[in-house]
């Protein structure tokens, strides 16, 4: 619907069109699988991953097997930036 409503809008010339891809095309996001110890400092984890996703813009990441998320206390993670 999106495109439709760009075509409409823009036309078949917009530049836009070059950047469009069918989702065929597009290249899956890469999934990671860290360990318990990689996965205890998760900042630091993401921070180690920034140079493999940047090309992809998103990824997913799989946490260990039993991991629980700690309850939310309204205060934000150790390491996070305010």
């Amino acid at each position: 619907l999106l495109w439709l409503r760009t075509l409409e809008r823009y036309g078949s010339t917009c530049k836009h069109w070059a950047a469009a891809r069918c989702a065929t095309d597009i290249p899956e996001a890469p999934t990671f699988h860290p360990t318990e110890e990689e996965f205890e400092d998760y900042g630091a984890y993401v921070r180690s991953l920034l140079p493999k996703i940047s090309r992809y813009g998103i990824c997913k990441v799989v946490p260990p097997a039993g991991w629980k998320p700690r309850p939310w206390s309204g205060a934000p993670p150790p390491g996070a930036s305010s």
